[in-house]
């Protein structure tokens, strides 16, 4: 991906592309003090689908959803009214995960070569260390947004059916190594979704982020894959509960997490069973449901009004954020103590009891007007 001489002392950068023949680098160094430095994209150990890439998911759409097709094509856009897909992440290769055309990309975008700005992707540069990495990061979320959910929602709505998931860790406050910007994962998405899963209340610090993402870019179906892997002892008061704050803060489609079975052995590996064979919910479930069906009626198709804007920091997330960072790239990223956008939007909702959207900066700059 990139040839360079660094002198860290002054973060001065020499391009060394020209000075490569027949694979060997030949090149003098004016003084002391440079260190070379080569940047590869390698292939993993991970089995996945490249993200980034729009002819890997196209190859990816051939093995899944077009043999669904061709033996149910009669009821999509009837009974098969949409697709899911669950947890895309970047994490899995280290936060580090990148394409081999990278570069190319880059140059169609910003009429520039990428090369002298790779080691921001590591260490501090200097005065230039926010942009290269608001570059080469932004880029790489956009290749994300653009290269897996705009072509699986394309190839959609071309069989008469949406699109909607979610992906992985949405809560973290830096998101470059997990999704590399949330709310743009969501930009060319039918049904921008969320993962309400593990225990009650582990999302509603992020429940406006997702769906403002669907304010920003005019979505009218926002997804919660609710009371996944809870306890067993979930009651029907906190599901009303759970309901009734997404509901407030914009979701509009309660899509509640299967059971997982394990015929094998007679059991249940995630809970709850959400059905009228638990007996925790005999009696309750059907007016849980007429409820929710009343509620999303409601909801579904309306155009969102509030008086607050919050914007969503990911410049100065993705400026903060670099590879090997020395934490758990499960966890996202580095979360500066100035990224309290998810506190505000709490105290907003809590203590202030007001309505807000965040913004993305994309949408404040080119959707917005005074």
């Amino acid at each position: 991906m990139a040839a360079l001489a660094v002198k860290k002392d002054t973060f001065e950068t020499v391009d060394l592309r020209a000075d490569i023949s027949d694979g060997m680098l030949l090149w003098s160094a004016p003084d002391d003090g440079w260190t070379i430095m080569f940047f590869s994209c390698v292939m993993s150990t991970w089995d996945h689908v490249n993200y980034l890439d729009p002819a890997a998911v196209g190859k990816f759409i051939e093995v899944t959803h077009e043999p669904y097709f061709a033996a149910f094509g009669a009821d999509f856009g009837g009974v098969i009214d949409s697709s899911f897909y669950d947890e895309p992440q970047m994490y899995a290769v280290g936060g580090r995960m990148w394409t081999d055309d990278f570069n190319d990309r880059f140059r169609e975008k910003y009429h520039e070569d990428p090369d002298t700005l790779y080691p921001a992707l590591w260490y501090d540069i200097g005065e230039k260390t926010a942009s290269a990495r608001n570059k080469l990061l932004g880029l790489r979320a956009d290749m994300y947004a653009k290269g897996f959910p705009r072509v699986i929602n394309d190839w959609c709505q071309k069989h008469g059916i949406r699109l909607t998931g979610h992906v992985d860790q949405e809560e973290m406050i830096n998101p470059c190594g997990i999704t590399g910007d949330l709310m743009k994962s969501f930009q060319y998405q039918d049904m921008p979704g969320y993962d309400e899963i593990s225990y009650p209340g582990r999302g509603r610090r992020i429940y406006k982020l997702v769906t403002s993402a669907a304010y920003n870019w005019d979505k009218p179906l926002v997804m919660s894959e609710c009371f996944g892997a809870m306890p067993a002892s979930l009651t029907i008061e906190t599901m009303y509960d759970e309901a009734m704050e997404q509901y407030a803060k914009g979701m509009n489609l309660l899509v509640p997490h299967a059971v997982w079975l394990d015929p094998r052995h007679d059991k249940i590996i995630f809970h709850p069973e959400l059905s009228a064979v638990n007996p925790l919910y005999q009696g309750v479930l059907q007016p849980f449901n007429e409820f929710c069906a009343r509620v999303q009626s409601l909801l579904q198709g309306g155009v969102h009004r509030a008086d607050i804007a919050v914007l969503y920091p990911i410049n100065g997330l993705q400026s903060a954020y670099y590879f090997d960072w020395g934490g758990d790239p499960y966890l996202g990223g580095p979360a500066p103590s100035w990224a309290d956008y998810q506190e505000v939007g709490d105290i907003l909702s809590t203590q202030a009891r007001r309505d807000f959207t965040y913004l993305h900066p994309e949408v404040l700059e080119k959707r917005c007007h005074i």
